[in-house]
């Protein structure tokens, strides 16, 4: 069986899903948000620490992002936690370009058994050897990859 948990202390939020078993907040069913497109969606990110072309690369997505006239922009600082709120519809789409895979394997699942869509920074199947990330509601997927998919 897969599973994952994710903890913030902070707020004394347990996350967690089990593939085939929906995804919970505080043993309470939750989903992604509903929104249909982008220019309503509140989009969360993360900056690797090498401050070249992967910042660089990051800075151009969120110019490209905002020029799409999303709703809003966030960073929180922690990679599986932006996963979890993507999962429970408080963002709408996260990605990131360079991550390991604790960074996102526990969130990857809460997002999928939350009816999100998980995929690489290029499209293609995110799988525990990915480094980048692209999470969205699913509603807008493409759409979010056109502008923060790796190019």
């Amino acid at each position: 069986m897969e599973a994952g948990i994710v903890f913030d202390p902070v707020r004394e939020e347990m996350f967690a899903a089990a593939r085939g078993r929906g995804a919970f907040l505080n043993d309470n069913p939750i989903n992604v948000s509903g929104i249909n497109s982008l220019k309503e969606a509140v989009v969360a990110t993360g900056f690797y620490y090498d401050r070249g072309e992967i910042m660089r690369k990051t800075l151009q997505s969120i110019e490209r992002l905002f020029e799409a006239n999303i709703h809003g922009m966030r960073r929180l600082g922690s990679a599986a936690l932006d996963l979890c709120w993507v999962a429970c519809g408080r963002f709408d789409a996260y990605f990131e370009y360079t991550l390991s895979t604790w960074d996102f394997a526990a969130g990857m699942l809460i997002v999928e058994e939350a009816g999100g869509c998980c995929s690489d920074q290029a499209g293609g199947s995110l799988d525990l050897n990915s480094s980048g990330i692209a999470v969205s509601n699913g509603n807008f997927h493409h759409d979010f990859l056109e502008l923060v998919g790796w190019r």
